[in-house]
Parts: structure tokens; sequence; C-alpha cells
């Protein structure tokens, strides 16, 4: 049964910015300076497998250094997250469960892009397919839930899935076209080539 950890841990950032008081009339007492801070948690998970692939559960937080833009940041909050591998509700079922299932520590939502005009074709593209289709039945757990998208793919026509398998013959039609915009696929990006805009 695929196991693995999750150490979940949240950073608060800080902006404080000072606004300046408006001119008084020497009469009138001068208005006090307006403050404004605000406070963003960012949630960061991790998986921490050591080198035979076993989870790791006696990490601290001593043990993470998160930086962002090269600076330090404090982690405020630490918890460990245990995945049972037992099945979890279709989150999808009906509009009462599905904000209640996505908002579990225990569930992890994926979104591949795929971005075929970045992506060479043939060797590359191959190698990729692989390395997303090994990540899709070895990484994922039966809680997790995923979908993957191209540059034509709208968001109405996302569709997400705990089941990872259903994925791989939409991962095997995916191909790189790095540098080949012909023939194109739709009358969308027929109107991308004769603007100019790929």
């Amino acid at each position: 049964m695929w196991r693995a950890l999750a150490a979940a841990f949240a950073v608060t950032l800080f902006a404080s910015g000072q606004g300046a008081p408006q001119q008084s009339p020497a009469q009138q007492p001068a208005r006090q300076p307006t403050f404004r801070t605000g406070a963003e948690l960012v949630r960061i998970d991790a998986t921490v497998v050591d080198g035979k692939g076993l989870s790791v559960t006696t990490l601290t937080p001593e043990d993470f250094q998160i930086e962002e833009d090269g600076v330090a940041q404090t982690i405020q909050t630490f918890k460990l997250i245990r995945l049972d591998g037992t099945e979890a509700a279709d989150p999808w079922a009906s509009d009462d469960v599905q904000p209640f299932e996505l908002s579990r520590d225990d569930i992890r939502v994926f979104l591949v892009f795929w971005d075929e005009y970045h992506i060479p074709p043939h060797f590359i593209a191959a190698r990729m397919r692989q390395d997303l289709t090994n990540f899709v039945r070895t990484q994922l757990g039966p809680r997790d839930v995923v979908a993957i998208m191209d540059v034509w793919t709208s968001t109405r026509d996302l569709k997400f899935t705990r089941d990872s398998y259903s994925l791989l013959p939409q991962i095997s039609a995916l191909r790189g076209r790095e540098r080949e915009y012909v023939p194109p696929r739709n009358g969308a990006e027929e109107a991308h080539l004769r603007e100019g805009k790929m």
C-alpha cells in the first residue's frame, strides 16, 4: 500500500505601510498617521522519505529552512499528517461533500499543465509522458485528486479524478510541438498564427 508523509507548515508574512498624514492648519491638532498591516499564511506541503523510500516521521521545524527571494522565513505552524491509505469520499459526489472533503489536511489536489509549445517532440516528449505515467501510478494515494490540462483546455473542461489510471489514455495522447505550429489544431490557433503570436 502506498504510504507517504506530508509535513505541512505555514509561513506568516507581515507587510506594513505608513500613510502620510494630511497637512493641518496650525490651529488644528495634527492627525495621527495611519498604519496598514496585513498577514498572509502560506501553506507548504512536504513529502519526506529516506533512501529506502520509507516515510520519515521524526522531523521537527528546525529540520526545515524556508526562504523567499533569499530571505529566511519563520515557520509559524508545523503539523505531521499521516496518510493511512484508506479511501475517501468522492468530492464531486455532491455540492455538500465537496467543500468539506477538499478542505481536509490529508487531501492533495494536483493539476498537471502540459505546455506542448515548449516541449520538443519525439524523444523528450516521450520521456516526459513516461515520467508523468510513473508519477500517477506510484506517487498518488487513494485520497489524492488530479487533473491534466494543456494550453487549449478550458477551466470549465477540467476533470478531476481519484482514478489515476483513467488518466493514462490522456497522458499517452500528449504531444510536444515546440517550433511545430502547423497544422494548427483549430480556428483559435489559426488566428494566433496569422497574428504572429506564437
